[in-house]
C-alpha cells in the first residue's frame, strides 16, 4: 500500500461470489444470545412483513431464492484491516449485522400474502444504499473500519473472487484498457440503483460480421444475477447464432433445450456459443467496448435431460447483466459519486 493512498484503513472479504462457500462462513457462529436466529423477524423495508433470514448468505445465489438486506442480528464477521502505519495485518472483530432473505410474508386487507423473495434487495447489502437502510458496508463505516462506501467487486474465471469494502481498486497492469467510471443513470419511478447506459449489445456470428441490437437504455449490473436478461429480440438471436454456428459442423436438428433460464445444451458444444461486446456510453456521446467472452456465458448445470451446461439468458422487458459481465475482471462500485469503474476499449 504505497503513497497516493490516504484513507485510516481498508477491509477486505474473500466471498464465494457465485455459490462457493466464503472462507469465514464455517468459522464463525452466532452469539449465544440470538434467539431469533433462523426464525421470522420483522422487516420495515415496505410494508410490514415478516421474513426468514439464514446465516450463510450464499444460499441465495440458486434457484429462485431472492436476497436482501434487513433488520437481522447481530453476526461477528472477523475483517482484516490494512493500515498505513503498520506493515503487519493488525486483526479487528466487528460486529455487524447481515443476511439473506429467502422468504416474505405481507399483510394486506385480504390477509396474509406468501410472496417469496418479493420487496427484498441487494446480496450483502450491495445494493446502491437506501434511506433507512443499515447495510455492512454503512456499519463498517459507522465502526470507523472504512473511510468511504465505495467497493470492488473482482470476480476469477471460475466464479470464485475477491471483495474490496472502502476502496476502489486502482487499474492494474494486468488490465488491457482504461479505466472508465460510467455515471449511474436515474430511472423513473425506481430507487437508485447501479444502472448505466449501454447503446448496443453486438454477437459474434461465425465467418459474419457482428448481429447489432440496439439497446440505448440503463442496463443494471447485479452480482446477483446468475446471467444476462433481456427483451426476447435479443435472448432468441442469441440462441440462433448459437444454434448457426453449431450447424457449421453438425448435421441434423441439436440437442439443446431451452426453458425459463436459458438453453441447456452439452458441454462439448460450449465452442460454439458466441462472443458478445457491449458498447458503453461514456459521455459526449461517445462510446467505449467491453467483451463478454463465451467461456464466461456459460455455467455448468445437472438436469434430468442429461444436459450438463447452461447458457443463463433469460428472457426479460429490462436489461440486466449478471455473472457473466463479472467474470474474469473487477467492477468498482462508487456509490459516494454515483458511478462506476470498468476497464474498456
Amino acid at each position: 500500500m504505497k503513497g497516493s493512498l490516504t484513507m485510516r484503513s481498508i477491509a477486505y472479504l474473500l466471498v464465494g461470489v457465485t455459490g462457493q462457500d466464503p472462507p469465514f462462513a464455517n468459522s464463525l457462529t452466532p452469539p449465544e444470545n440470538i434467539l431469533e436466529w433462523d426464525d421470522y423477524c420483522k422487516y420495515t423495508n415496505g410494508p410490514v412483513s415478516y421474513c426468514k433470514y439464514e446465516l450463510e448468505p450464499m444460499l441465495c445465489q440458486g434457484g429462485d431464492q431472492a436476497c436482501g438486506d434487513g433488520p437481522v442480528p447481530s453476526v461477528g464477521v472477523e475483517a482484516t484491516t490494512l493500515t498505513l502505519e503498520s506493515v503487519q495485518t493488525p486483526q479487528r472483530a466487528v460486529n455487524m449485522r447481515f443476511g439473506v432473505v429467502t422468504d416474505a410474508w405481507y399483510i394486506t386487507p385480504g390477509g396474509l400474502v406468501h410472496s417469496r423473495g418479493e420487496g427484498v434487495h441487494s446480496l450483502l447489502g450491495l445494493g446502491f444504499p437506501r434511506r433507512g437502510t443499515d447495510t455492512y458496508l454503512e456499519q463498517l463505516l459507522a465502526a470507523k473500519v472504512i473511510n468511504k462506501t465505495g467497493f470492488t467487486l473482482t470476480v476469477c474465471d471460475d466464479g470464485g473472487g475477491e471483495l474490496i469494502i472502502g476502496s476502489l481498486k486502482p487499474r492494474s497492469p494486468t488490465e488491457t484498457g482504461s479505466l472508465v467510471y460510467l455515471p449511474l443513470t436515474n430511472t423513473l419511478l425506481r430507487s437508485q440503483k447501479w444502472f448505466v447506459s449501454v447503446a448496443r449489445v453486438s454477437i459474434h456470428v461465425v465467418g459474419r460480421s457482428l448481429h447489432d441490437i440496439r439497446v440505448k437504455s440503463s442496463v443494471l449490473i447485479d452480482s446477483g444475477s446468475p446471467g444476462v436478461a433481456a427483451p426476447q429480440p435479443f435472448v432468441d438471436k442469441l440462441f440462433s447464432v448459437f444454434t448457426r454456428n453449431w450447424r457449421k459442423t453438425h448435421r441434423g436438428n441439436p440437442d439443446h433445450e431451452r426453458n425459463e433460464y436459458g438453453l441447456l445444451i452439452d458441454c462439448d458444444d460450449t465452442e460454439h456459443v458466441p462472443d458478445l461486446s457491449v458498447r458503453f456510453y461514456t459521455g459526449l456521446g461517445r462510446t467505449m467496448l467491453l467483451t463478454i467472452p463465451k467461456r464466461h456465458l456459460v455455467v455448468p448445470e445437472k438436469a434430468p435431460s442429461g444436459h450438463t451446461c447452461l447458457i443463463p439468458a433469460r428472457v426479460w422487458p429490462s436489461w440486466v447483466f449478471g455473472m457473466p459481465i463479472f467474470r474474469g475482471r473487477s467492477i468498482r462500485f462508487d456509490a459516494d459519486n454515483k458511478a462506476m469503474g470498468f476497464i474498456l476499449k
